[in-house]
């Protein structure tokens, strides 16, 4: 070859494209799989977190219940407070409503 470059020149520069294209393909080749690592581990992160939710929502749910049945029983063994109560309840609300 004629020119700037000899041919021991060329190849050398023929060899390092060689190796840099090497090397750029294992750099992708393990930051696809750095990826894939990392996409594993967020999809087990949100399960995780998607059952603490799930646990968490199913105990409040079930401590609702349990409060309503209470209070259900007490207003069923003694009603006349809670009737009292809301009556009182009612009263204020719409005296205050007829003030506008």
């Amino acid at each position: 070859m004629l020119g700037l470059f000899s041919s021991r020149s060329h190849r050398d520069a023929q060899e390092y494209a060689k190796e840099l294209r090497r090397g750029l393909r294992e750099s992708a080749r393990h930051g696809r799989g750095r990826l894939h690592e990392l996409g594993v581990s967020a999809s087990d992160g949100a399960h995780r977190v998607g059952h603490r939710i799930e646990d968490g929502s199913r105990r409040a749910w079930e401590l609702t219940e349990e409060s309503a049945r209470e209070i259900d029983d007490r207003v069923h063994d003694n009603p006349w407070p809670y009737i009292a109560a809301g009556t009182a309840l009612g009263l204020a609300i719409g005296y205050m409503l007829g003030r506008r």
